[in-house]
């Protein structure tokens, strides 16, 4: 009875119209085979924390370029046909200097504390993800715990 349990709640697991005949003799897990040296930065939580952190990192560069001076070069050529038959040239240069860019440091100090905070944040996932590894191979380990 408890291995047609098991065969019904496999076909839910996978999401599945087809019942599967397991072809293994034994259904625990030899603990032995697995050892507790999993990495941990390939989780997708812990990935996920990663992203947000390089994501901060280039709002922060973005908010540091912000403060720079911009410098802009432009070409045209112009013709006036009822007036003079001539073409005219032009260049322009421009310079653009933030003097007025209280808003934007602000932003930038906000967007650099929140990526130490992040850092910190996924610091914590990698030892929670650690953990719930541990905790994992203690119930694989040890039979007697219910988990």
């Amino acid at each position: 009875m408890k291995l047609i349990w098991q065969k019904i709640q496999l076909q839910w697991l996978l999401n599945s119209d087809i019942r599967y005949e397991p072809i293994a003799d034994n259904f625990i897990i030899d603990v032995g085979l697995l050892s507790n040296d999993i990495s941990t930065e390939n989780h997708p939580l812990v990935e996920l924390a990663q992203q947000e952190i390089e994501q901060s990192k280039l709002q922060v560069k973005l908010e540091k370029s912000k403060l720079l001076p911009d410098l802009s070069l432009s070409y045209y050529n112009q013709s006036f046909r009822d007036i003079d038959p001539h073409r005219y040239n032009v260049v322009a240069i421009g310079i653009g200097i933030p003097i007025f860019c209280k808003r934007t440091k602000s932003q930038h100090k906000s967007r650099t504390t929140k990526n130490c905070i992040l850092r910190k944040r996924a610091t914590g996932q990698k030892g929670t993800v650690r953990n719930g590894i541990s905790v994992g191979f203690e119930c694989l380990s040890n039979p007697k715990i219910h988990c």
